[in-house]
């Protein structure tokens, strides 16, 4: 079987329970079946990219886009 797994982080650092039981959920199906993983990215965290193969067949990065300014319009009409 093949599985999309879309999500906003990569797995690693692993610091917070939910983190741990996707882990998991995704080394088990990952046995047996191709996963894939996307998610965004930060480029200051490369753990997360490094080590994705643990867990998926594939991975994709997708750039975190950054906030807006403060200082823009944009942000005051948030």
């Amino acid at each position: 079987m093949k599985i999309l797994w879309v999500t906003t982080n990569f797995l690693h650092p692993t610091n917070k329970g939910g983190q741990i039981r996707t882990l998991g959920m995704l080394r088990w199906l990952h046995r047996w079946h191709e996963v894939h993983f996307v998610a965004l990215h930060d480029p200051h965290e490369t753990e997360g990219v490094r080590r994705a193969p643990e867990y998926c067949t594939s991975a994709l990065a997708v750039p975190r886009p950054a906030p807006p300014p403060r200082t823009s319009p944009r942000f005051w009409l948030q």
